[in-house]
């Protein structure tokens, strides 16, 4: 979403990219020889902008920095006519852990 508005806006940092549930076990399998990985479904329903905005702004990324004055109110804007096309935005939450034992 954020990428839509400003492909310069970062809101995650990169290291997700280098590791997650979806390479963790490659990643992690050559130091475990029992390894499990249990996941947890979650997902969180966005019908407001500004909450989703002051969240953005919080983290360590750039947001803080690029969403101010005009920009603010245009991301504003932005997210407000996502919720006007599509109702409520689910944001989809990827989480788990990996149990492992040597």
């Amino acid at each position: 979403m954020a990428a839509s508005f400003d492909p310069d806006l970062h809101v995650l940092d990169h290291a997700i990219k280098r590791f997650h549930l979806g390479n963790g076990g490659d990643l992690l399998s050559s130091c475990f020889s029992d390894l499990r990985l249990l996941r947890y479904d979650d997902r969180l329903l966005v019908d407001e902008a500004e909450p989703l905005i002051e969240y953005m702004i919080s983290t360590p990324m750039n947001a803080r920095q690029r969403l101010v004055g005009a920009a603010n109110d245009k991301f504003r804007d932005h997210i407000n006519g996502l919720l006007q096309q599509n109702g409520a935005l689910e944001m989809t939450k990827e989480n788990g852990i990996f149990l492992g034992r040597k």
